[in-house]
């Protein structure tokens, strides 16, 4: 069985989960899923602004567009993989 600071661990983690999911159903947002993972990294804010204006202009949101690159950048690699030439 675990002892009492793995206990105290464990529990922390699971209570941890819980406010932020609570967090997220406040603020009217999806809460976390379990087999999703966050992607962050920090840019400096003139490129933030002109990726933000790009955006607005394309009229596409942020995390599609992040979405996007990430599977065209495994596409290309499997077809690069399989020999396939891209268009």
């Amino acid at each position: 069985g675990l002892v009492g600071s793995e206990m105290c661990i464990r529990d922390r983690g699971q209570y941890m989960t819980e406010l932020i999911a609570k967090f997220y159903e406040q603020e009217g947002k999806p809460t976390m899923k379990e087999n999703q993972r966050t992607v962050a990294f920090q840019v400096s804010t003139e490129l933030f602004d002109q990726f933000k204006d790009y955006l607005k202009r394309k009229g596409i949101k942020q995390n599609a567009f992040f979405l996007d690159c990430i599977q065209r950048a495994l596409e290309e690699e499997n077809q690069a993989e399989n020999g396939v030439e891209s268009e």
